[in-house]
């Protein structure tokens, strides 16, 4: 944990407070926010052992309490067979009593000042509520695409087994694979355990849903969705054709498939424009035009 500083906003004093993760007290004030304000706390995964240093937390506590807050995550992206430093701006909180009080405004700007000469480009993901406050700080909105197709009935599936994460063996399974996983997207997160861990682990979103594919080595996190089937990431320790890893997961009942990432070779495909309510993609400004050029889509267990 960096030195708590005394900052004055709109001549009301704050402590400014980063990297506080192993401070009980304060991670208990932020789990208390994120709770009111998004409904999740960060207590699991950081009980888990998977909260690794590119997770960063900025903070303005007034009188002991946690007022606004923004967690950022340093990614290591492949786009294209080229390599990018981002970062994700994610998490982004005040506290009711605490709006428009120019917090998130003075966090925002101190973040930048630190990340920007940092990376090759920063994001975010903003709701409808916010998406005029983010250009004053160099960020515009981009269209994400989703691919989608129709299952091959005529392929031979190979065999899946379900994880249970609570098994050693599978949570053990789980922890390698992530750890050697191989960039099979347009757009891949590379070293990406962590992020994986929370969403499985830390939320428990898709806990019950990880797939393994042993004679691919391959785990992949989908959901049946009635006749469709959404498939999230797909986590391969060697190179795969990720076609035989879906089509293995298709039952008799499935009718159609929606990826949530771009696949590198699209010819099978339909694209279409993504949209998800209440959420919009906004990059900095420098790399507005890869996204608006490409039809990308980053993979679900990328977002914080």
């Amino acid at each position: 944990m960096k030195h708590p500083t005394e900052v004055l906003i709109k001549d009301k004093e704050y402590l400014f407070i980063t990297d506080y993760k192993e401070n009980n007290t304060l991670r208990q004030t932020l789990n208390k926010l994120t709770d009111s304000v998004w409904g999740f706390t960060f207590e699991n995964w950081f009980e888990s052992g998977y909260w690794d240093t590119n997770c960063h937390l900025y903070s303005l506590l007034h009188q002991h309490n946690m007022v606004s807050h923004i967690t950022v995550t340093e990614l290591d992206l492949q786009l294209s067979n080229k390599r990018y430093k981002a970062v994700q701006l994610g998490t982004v909180m005040t506290n009711k009593k605490y709006r428009n009080r120019g917090l998130c405004k003075w966090l925002m700007s101190t973040v930048l000042k630190e990340w920007e000469s940092n990376c090759d480009f920063i994001f975010l993901y903003a709701n409808d509520e916010v998406i005029h406050f983010y250009p004053q700080f160099g960020f515009t909105p981009v269209k994400e695409y989703q691919a989608s197709r129709l299952p091959n009935k005529k392929l031979e599936k190979l065999s899946v087994r379900k994880l249970n994460v609570e098994e050693t063996c599978d949570l053990t399974l789980l922890d390698t694979i992530s750890e050697k996983a191989k960039p099979l997207f347009e757009l891949s997160v590379l070293n990406n355990t962590s992020l994986i861990m929370f969403y499985c682990l830390g939320l428990q979103a898709f806990k019950e849903h990880i797939y393994y594919i042993e004679k691919l080595d391959t785990l992949v996190i989908a959901e049946y969705q009635g006749t469709t089937l959404l498939i999230h990431d797909i986590l391969a320790s060697t190179e795969i054709n990720i076609e035989t890893a879906i089509d293995s997961l298709c039952t008799e009942d499935t009718e159609l498939i929606l990826l949530q990432f771009m696949p590198q070779h699209r010819e099978k495909y339909n694209i279409q424009e993504y949209t998800e309510d209440d959420s919009t993609l906004f990059v900095s400004n420098k790399q507005a035009d890869l996204f608006n050029t490409q039809q990308l889509l980053f993979p679900t267990l990328a977002h914080t």
